[in-house]
């Protein structure tokens, strides 16, 4: 194994915090998803931006539990797509509506298992972001029942996130070139923020 570079998990969260900050600032400035912060939030709005989630974690998801080993690596992981489908069958929003979606026509790139872990990093990210959003949207609904998804993982939250950082920071410090088994992983992360945006837009 390669000596020449040995990344802290500290590190790769920099790293990919970096790499990715551009196109998460423009995920977070979108309409379909800033309306979540929105004192306009409606259950309507609330259950299009849930369908076009779902579009993407199912997509995203699948790719993740076929490609990476989750139940033994990661034995916490949830599937986000299946959250999501309890909050809209509480919105009385059938997910099956999605169907015929041109969404479901997301493409995932054949890559390498670290490609993935990258696009892992970012679904998992995005359950620390529910700390903020869930209460919001529970509160400006006045519902609590309709938050499944952004309570993922409780109160176990942080440190299932480090969890998953420690994991991806394993795996690229035991590939034989680790500065290319990063670059790998920056790759996949980058990738699960444009698919996002993609699908977003593909809902318009």
């Amino acid at each position: 194994m390669s000596t020449s570079v040995i990344y802290e998990q500290s590190q790769l969260h920099t790293l990919l915090k970096a790499h990715t900050g551009d196109l998460h600032r423009q995920l977070d400035s979108h309409y379909s998803i800033s309306i979540l912060m929105s004192a306009n939030l409606s259950e309507k709005s609330y259950a299009s931006v849930l369908l076009t989630m779902l579009c993407w974690y199912r997509a995203i998801g699948n790719a993740l539990v076929t490609k990476l080993n989750l139940a033994r690596d990661l034995p916490f992981y949830e599937a986000k797509d299946l959250l999501i489908e309890k909050d809209l069958m509480a919105l009385s929003v059938c997910p099956k509506a999605l169907i015929n979606s041109p969404a479901n026509a997301l493409a995932i790139p054949a890559k390498s298992s670290l490609f993935y872990l990258g696009m892992l990093y970012v679904v998992e990210g995005s359950a620390l972001g529910g700390m903020v959003l869930g209460p919001r949207v529970a509160k400006q609904l006045g519902r609590g029942d309709v938050t499944a998804f952004y309570q993922c993982y409780g109160k176990n939250k942080t440190r299932n996130f480090a969890q998953t950082l420690n994991y991806i920071t394993r795996q690229i410090n035991e590939n034989d070139v680790p500065e290319e088994a990063m670059d790998e992983v920056l790759s996949g992360a980058a990738f699960a923020f444009t698919s996002l945006l993609q699908v977003i837009n593909d809902n318009q």
